[in-house]
């Protein structure tokens, strides 16, 4: 694995999990006004969010022997994006950020799935 190759990665990981750690965290422990069943499932929701962005942190300290973990994010970002793409053909364009949002959710989809670290 290349120098190149390897620092790539590492900040589209350390990207990826801080685009997750934070706002996953800032929702778990938000004092919204919403039912109890409903809080706990969004409270659920989130920390699987918090848990995706510690598995890349993971992938991240790992990146030579984690190509696996590199694979499955980009998975997960592959159907994130398709998701995107299906809202906004459904429900519309919401406004320039989401835009951002896919932009970078494609390139980091992209790059895990087609550039992961070698066998």
């Amino acid at each position: 694995m290349t120098t190149l190759h390897r620092r790539v990665l590492r900040v589209a990981l350390l990207i990826l999990a801080l685009s997750l750690i934070i706002p996953g965290l800032q929702e778990v422990v938000s004092t919204t006004d919403r039912s109890i069943p409903s809080s706990n499932q969004h409270r659920a929701l989130y920390s699987m969010v918090v848990a995706l962005g510690l598995i890349s942190i993971w992938a991240c300290i790992l990146v030579e022997k984690a190509r696996t973990l590199v694979l499955a994010l980009g998975i997960v970002m592959g159907c994130l994006v398709t998701a995107r793409v299906i809202s906004l053909w459904l429900d519309g364009w919401p406004d320039l950020a989401d835009g951002i949002y896919l932009l970078v959710e494609a390139v980091l989809a992209a790059l895990f799935l087609l550039w992961p670290p070698p066998r």
